[in-house]
């Protein structure tokens, strides 16, 4: 029981330094606020960083070391933390034995990029995650030189979240979630797709996979069961330029129609013209009206067989003729 008290108060003595690197303290607030990656590296651009890293176009290195890594290493996995923004929770004690310096809980790295022409210098969070933070209540067990009760782990752990990470928002609202949700739609960078490079099996079962495919849409088509494939025929071309021929010189032929005759003081009809099919032309109606700078003329020819009627309506720019008309 004693041991379990003394515990309990070393857990504050343990958490006082921690939390002096990982957050300020402000005096107004008993919450500790980790504040905004801008926010941070805005605040503390005159602190030094706490790693310094220099990219080459092969190899990157750490300032103040001598080794060098090569992009293909294992320790490639360190560059993708980088661009996540994350704590490795598996260099935590490294980070540890490098005394690196922690900006209210994160890392502050300096990224000095030598692959162009001009050296390009920025710095970037590394915030702490979940692992991480477990791996330093751990680290901080085995320093202490027995291992913690369950009950001491977790409130350290709530401690370090306490002053890591920032404040809950427990607003009922629906807009708070909105909000929260729109923030984190347009921060969390979109994954790219890459194509998939197939070797000669799989390129064979997705060709497979088209055939059957291809083979159950058609399945009711006819047409796809013709022995012999589908060839394009031009031979109705020629046919459509005899008839388009044929009309154009139909067009141009004047129809036939009862003219009238001049006598002295009067005018009259010829004789009914009677068409080779039997039919009688027993009227003809002419009308000329100007268009533009031409004239359209207009016939109508009434004809008689076997007691019925019926009419021919023609229109062209020329006499008694369908040519530009119909």
């Amino acid at each position: 029981m004693a041991s379990a008290v003394a515990d309990q108060s070393s857990v504050g003595q343990l958490i006082e330094p921690h939390s002096q690197q990982t957050s300020n303290m402000n005096k107004q607030h008993k919450l500790i606020c980790s504040p905004r990656e801008e926010e941070l590296l805005k605040r503390h651009s005159q602190d030094p960083p706490s790693l310094c890293l220099h990219l080459y176009s092969t190899y990157f290195k750490f300032e103040h070391e001598d080794g060098f890594f090569s992009y293909k290493s294992q320790f490639k996995d360190f560059l993708l933390c980088i661009k996540e923004r994350r704590l490795p929770g598996d260099l935590m004690d490294v980070f540890n034995e490098a005394s690196c310096r922690y900006y209210d809980g994160c890392l502050i790295v300096e990224i000095h990029d030598h692959r162009s022409e001009s050296i390009e210098i920025k710095r970037v969070v590394m915030r702490p995650t979940a692992e991480s933070i477990w791996t330093d209540v751990a680290l901080l067990s085995e320093d202490w030189g027995f291992p913690w009760t369950e009950d001491v782990a977790l409130e350290v752990e709530a401690k370090i979240l306490v002053a890591a990470e920032e404040p809950l928002c427990l607003d009922p609202s629906i807009q708070v979630t909105r909000v929260s949700n729109a923030i984190e739609y347009v921060s969390t960078p979109k994954k790219v797709k890459k194509k998939l490079k197939w070797n000669s099996v799989e390129r064979e079962q997705k060709l497979a996979k088209q055939a059957e495919h291809l083979r159950l849409m058609t399945l009711k088509d006819n047409r796809a069961k013709r022995p012999f494939p589908f060839e394009p025929s031009f031979s109705k071309i020629s046919y459509l330029q005899d008839w388009r021929s044929k009309k154009q010189k139909a067009n141009a032929e004047p129809l036939p129609a009862i003219d009238v005759k001049k006598g002295k003081g009067r005018k009259s009809l010829l004789e009914p013209i009677t068409l080779p099919d039997g039919r009688k032309c027993v009227r003809s109606i002419r009308f000329e009206r100007p268009e533009g700078d031409k004239k359209i003329y207009t016939l109508i020819n009434i004809y008689l067989l076997n007691g019925h009627y019926d009419g021919v309506f023609r229109w062209g720019t020329a006499y008694d003729t369908s040519l530009n008309g119909g």
